[in-house]
């Protein structure tokens, strides 16, 4: 993209930053609202999942 705008930057630059702009967005409204777990789930699961003793 350098090569086709003879040197310049500003084209190859916004483009960048347009994708940036549209990973962040991507990130927001597919990842949604990140919160901690709560303990007592954790350890449910980690129950649920552990292997059993025979």
């Amino acid at each position: 993209m350098l090569a086709i705008t003879k040197g310049s930057f500003s084209i190859p630059l916004c483009v960048a930053g347009g994708f940036c702009f549209l990973g962040a967005f991507s990130y927001l409204v597919i990842v949604g609202k990140v919160e901690p777990l709560n303990r007592a789930e954790t350890e449910s699961l980690r129950d649920e999942h552990a292997p059993s003793t025979i």
